[in-house]
Formats: C-alpha cells, sequence, structure tokens
C-alpha cells in the first residue's frame, strides 16, 4: 500500500493527530479517520498510533494515500489559486517580516478579511505566501490578522506567522504595551465634505 508522508512543524506541537488530520484531508468524517488510525492507514513514524496521540515537532506521519484523494491540494493547485490575478503584491507591501511577525501596508480598498465571495483580501493573500514561503513549517497552523483596519484605510497590519507570535501579540495587548495611532488628513476631509454638499 502507497503511504504520503508529511512531517510536523513547531506549530503542530500538543495538536492531537486526529485533528491534525481533519486539517489534511477536511472531506473524510472523524469516524472514518478513527478508523484508519485502529486499522493503521495513518502511522506516526512508521508505527501504529493512538486517536488522542499529541503532536511533537518532527514527527513523520504517513497517511494511506488513497485517503489524500479528495484532500491535500498539490503545489500546481496551490499556485494557480485565485490570489495570483489580485492586484496587490504582497511582496510589495511588507514593511517588516520576521520567523514570528509579518507587517503589511495595507492599501484602501481591501479587507483584510473576505467580505464577498468573489474579492480578494489581505488574509488570503498572506495565506498564500505563507504556504509558498514556509511549507514545511506547519501542517495546520494558518496565518492570521492581529487586528484589522476597515477597507479604507490605509496603514499597518500585523500577522501572525507563528502560534508564538500570536499569544505574545494578545499578551501585549492585554497589558497596553501595544497601541494603535490613526492619522487623518485634512484633504482627505476635505474632499469628503465636498461630496457630502453634492448630496445636499
Amino acid at each position: 500500500m502507497d503511504f504520503t508522508d508529511f512531517t510536523t512543524g513547531k506549530d503542530d506541537i500538543g495538536r492531537r493527530i486526529d485533528k491534525l488530520v481533519k486539517i489534511l484531508v477536511p472531506h473524510l468524517p472523524l469516524s472514518n479517520i478513527y478508523q484508519s488510525i485502529r486499522k493503521g492507514l495513518i502511522k506516526v513514524n512508521g508505527k501504529a498510533s493512538k486517536n488522542d496521540y499529541r503532536i511533537k515537532e518532527g514527527d513523520l506521519l504517513s497517511l494511506a494515500s488513497f485517503l489524500l484523494e479528495k484532500g491535500v491540494q498539490t503545489s500546481e493547485e496551490k499556485k494557480s489559486a485565485p490570489t495570483s490575478s489580485s492586484p496587490y503584491k504582497i511582496r510589495n507591501l511588507i514593511v517588516f517580516e520576521n520567523e514570528h511577525i509579518l507587517i503589511l501596508n495595507k492599501p484602501a480598498g481591501i479587507n483584510v478579511h473576505k467580505a464577498t465571495k468573489k474579492e480578494i483580501s489581505l488574509t488570503e493573500l498572506v495565506e498564500d505566501y505563507y504556504k509558498n514561503t514556509r511549507k514545511n513549517q506547519s501542517l495546520s497552523f494558518n496565518p492570521g490578522p492581529l487586528h484589522r483596519l476597515d477597507k479604507m484605510t490605509r496603514g499597518l497590519v500585523c500577522f501572525s506567522m507563528s502560534l508564538e507570535a500570536a499569544k505574545w501579540f494578545n499578551q501585549e495587548l492585554q497589558a497596553h504595551q501595544i497601541k494603535k495611532t490613526y492619522c487623518a488628513s485634512l484633504q482627505g476631509l476635505v474632499q469628503e465634505s465636498q461630496t457630502w454638499h453634492d448630496y445636499i
């Protein structure tokens, strides 16, 4: 029987094997995942496992290849994601990046989160960027915005690129060590005032 291997990363540590497999094969019901683990169709480090096994960094997760038929996207499918047609090129928006945090200069006109099915959000662009640049870092982690800005607001938006970053940012925010500052231009206010005047 053919198996497909996945190596777990730092941000997978502590996840239950059944929950991690569900991310890799979302079409498979949990009952089938439990059954597959019991039958040895899903192994950890070449051995049978239990449903409640907690993942360690560097574990070799082997799934019977037929289980993946509708699940994991190939690298070609990822490259042809709709975000490739976006007018926003994420590399042009990066202000700062390290292993944990990505800071983007968000332009006006793009939502941080998708608001309609057809639009492309900043979050989707970051998810694609993560998959293309850090594909071996984690099987389960998805980067996410640590705060939001309105669609028509320009400014810096921070994204977590690791679980450690998300926890740190949240702690610093609660301790009031991180502040948001908003700036408004007089030119923008004058233009808005003139627009409203046209309707009165």
